[in-house]
């Protein structure tokens, strides 16, 4: 019986210890945007011509092409308990490098936006709601 007891009582600690430790990392700060992601990852990119090469250098990038052939790919910082989160930063098939800085909802969270999308101006304008755009030196409009 006093086995049992040892064994809830440890449970209980552990229990205690676990909703403290999510209190704590609920305070942790939310990043908002990076401008040195944001210049690292449009550097990256002025090399990329296609989704192959860009998927074979960096093959943790998100990326769709579409029916039309043209594409996008693009890689993000979670916002969550990442002072240096919420950076997007994409390139499409015309050259253009775009990043955006606002409330990137954890680490996949191109994998979501990408798949609603039937065109690249459609992922900017999913995007344009509710980012704001970014201006690097190697951006072209």
């Amino acid at each position: 019986m006093k086995f049992l007891f040892r064994v809830i009582k440890i449970i209980s600690g552990l229990f205690v210890i676990l909703i403290l430790l999510m209190f704590i990392i609920s305070f942790l700060p939310m990043g908002s945007g990076s401008e040195s992601y944001a210049n690292k990852w449009s550097q990256n990119f002025v090399s990329i011509k296609n989704i192959n090469q860009a998927t074979k250098k960096y093959p943790y990038l998100d990326y769709k092409e579409f029916e039309t052939g043209e594409w996008i790919i693009g890689i993000s910082s979670n916002s969550h308990h990442n002072p240096w989160g919420g950076t997007i930063v994409t390139k499409d098939s015309n050259g253009i490098i775009k990043s955006f800085f606002g409330h990137v909802c954890g680490p996949a969270f191109l994998q979501m936006i990408f798949p609603r999308a039937t065109s690249v101006d459609e992922v900017y304008k999913i995007l344009s709601r509710g980012f704001t755009v970014y201006k690097t030196d190697v951006t072209k409009e």
